[in-house]
């Protein structure tokens, strides 16, 4: 709907590809109920600073996605910096004290992508750029993150045939 919302009256929209740093520590310490609540206070935490049309999904694991609609956007900055901040705030889990952080791929509409599924991977693309350059933060996305992704595959792949 937001592809053609643009296309038809313009303006432009963010896919954030949000992943949480630290989860599975959390998981494996404290077990999978204080994992799952961990997910909801966070949604929460998520929810917290999105307007009424934005749309908020968790896409399985410790994985979220964000579609902003913009009126301009270097938006797209403001929002991804309050969800970072918000994330790197404490969450107390019953007598538990939790520290995660977020990492945050931004993909746009227009730009970054034609279909769907380009957003959503370019988004996945920059937000592993975020995680190689230290977490807790966001990256834009720019074409030069998929190539650097598919030479690492290949290298990856070569060294298994070596």
């Amino acid at each position: 709907r937001a592809l053609n919302k643009v296309s038809e009256s313009g303006g432009c929209f963010a896919l954030m590809f949000m992943d949480l740093d630290g989860f599975k520590p959390v998981n494996d310490a404290f077990g999978h109920h204080t994992g799952d609540l961990l997910l909801r206070q966070v949604a929460l935490r998520l929810r917290n600073n999105l307007h009424r049309h934005d749309t908020l999904a968790r896409i399985g694991g410790d994985e979220f996605v964000l579609l902003v609609e913009l009126h301009d956007p270097q938006d797209a900055l403001a929002v991804a910096t309050r969800q970072v901040n918000e994330i790197g705030n404490p969450f107390t889990i019953g007598e538990h004290q939790l520290q995660i952080s977020l990492s945050i791929g931004i993909c746009m509409y227009p730009g970054n992508g034609n279909t769907q599924h380009e957003l959503l991977i370019n988004a996945d693309a920059a937000m592993y750029h975020t995680k190689a350059a230290g977490k807790n933060g966001y990256s834009f996305f720019d074409a030069s993150m998929n190539s650097n992704a598919r030479n690492q595959l290949q290298m990856s792949q070569d060294l298994r045939k070596a």
